[in-house]
């Protein structure tokens, strides 16, 4: 049986209020036991045991050992049962593998008269145990990738030549438990304006989402080569969506010189086409689950 190890003492005026294990001839017992098992006790909703080893050698030195352990006849502890239980004010994790907790006082000290832990060869052990409930929370966090994602999104953009707005966005598509959409815009923006096709992926209506929401996604972003098959696309992002940060990609996505440029085969027919390709995103579930 393991057991966790604890070397020193406290103090207190009020006797322990869960067990006490009184010896009234403490020199004979040492003499004639070498370890004694007290009765089995209720503490906390468990049962428990004391176990008391008059002289114990550590290291070479003889100790007092006083035992706190789960008692082998608790039937209610399921499989893979774990107690954190504070014991005299201190925390300890009991477990079926680490299930005594072990504490030792020198010998020499403890039979020292001027101690006062010996008195008229009568001494006084004493255990109180509080369980601490688990009320800890948390959450889990994996990645689903391409095998389990329907990943990648086309828009067909038509009369490509005709859109006045600065801005353009696809149909709304959902994944991974979001909505989401294309943001083009044709001529560029800020500082790329006139100069640059930009390109971003953007969470749909995150207005509607819940308070501190976000989404780690690892994606990429292409304009179709419909000649050639020699597609615009940038290395794949890894972007945290969040409130403060609701679309994500390139103002440089692009050249117009490139777009325009009938060899490259990307506007055909007057026709466009964007994809986003969803590769991976995150998924957090409360814990435990």
């Amino acid at each position: 049986m393991n057991m966790m190890e604890v070397t020193g003492t406290s103090s207190r005026k009020v006797a322990p209020a869960h067990y006490i294990l009184k010896i009234d001839t403490f020199s004979p017992v040492v003499s004639s036991i070498d370890k004694y098992e007290s009765r089995v006790f209720e503490a906390s909703g468990y049962k428990w045991k004391l176990l008391f080893y008059p002289k114990k050698t550590n290291e070479g030195i003889p100790n007092i050992s006083l035992n706190l352990g789960i008692s082998e006849n608790d039937n209610t502890l399921p499989p893979g049962w774990e107690i954190n239980a504070m014991v005299n004010g201190e925390l300890h994790r009991f477990h079926a593998i680490n299930s005594v907790c072990e504490y030792l006082h020198p010998y020499d000290d403890f039979t020292d008269p001027t101690s006062g832990y010996l008195k008229d060869d009568c001494c006084v052990f004493g255990v109180e145990v509080f369980v601490v409930k688990n009320q800890a929370k948390g959450e889990t966090l994996s990645m689903k990738t391409e095998a389990d994602i329907l990943n990648t999104h086309t828009w067909k953009i038509e009369k490509f030549s005709e859109l006045t707005d600065d801005c353009c966005y696809s149909k709304v598509f959902s994944n991974g438990g979001y909505e989401w959409k294309l943001e083009l815009n044709p001529k560029g923006m800020l500082e790329w304006k006139g100069k640059c096709v930009s390109l971003f992926l953007e969470v749909h209506n995150p207005q509607n989402l819940s308070p501190g929401w976000e989404k780690y996604v690892r994606y990429k972003l292409r304009i179709r080569d419909q000649v050639s098959d020699n597609h615009r696309e940038r290395a794949a992002l890894n972007h945290k969506f969040c409130a403060a940060e609701q679309s994500w990609g390139w103002r440089d996505f692009l050249p117009l010189a490139d777009l325009n440029n009938p060899n490259k085969g990307y506007l055909v027919k007057n026709t466009l086409i964007v994809e986003g390709e969803i590769i991976a995103f995150s998924e957090v579930k409360d814990f435990p689950q």
